[in-house]
Formats: structure tokens, C-alpha cells, sequence
């Protein structure tokens, strides 16, 4: 199974490298007691309600670019 920006927080975590991907990124983020109500949306519903101030296009887009290459 291929990793992208529209796959669900919860499958990109339950895989090592995945996770790995989004801990160079949101490291503060991850360790939120919160992160479990996030589970269920994709990576890209996320950037959409963080914002562009904290999750710009070209962040989204590189982290879909990583996540391809799993």
C-alpha cells in the first residue's frame, strides 16, 4: 500500500517509515493527547484545517513527495 497526502493519519502512523516522515515535521504535534481525534482524516484534511500559516502547499507537498517514495 502507497503513502500520500491522502491517506489517513492513522495508516501513515502505523507504518515505521511514515511515521518517521511526520515526526521530522510535526514532532510537538504528534505527542498531542488530541492526535487520536485526528486519526480518521488524511494527511491533506489536516494541513487544510491547520492552515497555509502552518502547514504551506509546498510542506504538504513535500511530505507527499516522501511519503510516495515508502
Amino acid at each position: 500500500m502507497s503513502l500520500s497526502k491522502k491517506s489517513k493519519l492513522r495508516t501513515v502512523l502505523n507504518n515505521p517509515e511514515g511515521k518517521l516522515i511526520l515526526e521530522n515535521y510535526f514532532s510537538e504535534a504528534l505527542k498531542s493527547p488530541l492526535l487520536k481525534m485526528a486519526l480518521g482524516y488524511t494527511i491533506e484534511e489536516l494541513a487544510q484545517k491547520a492552515g497555509k500559516k502552518n502547514v504551506p502547499d509546498a510542506l504538504l507537498e513535500q511530505i507527499d513527495i516522501e511519503l510516495r517514495k515508502i
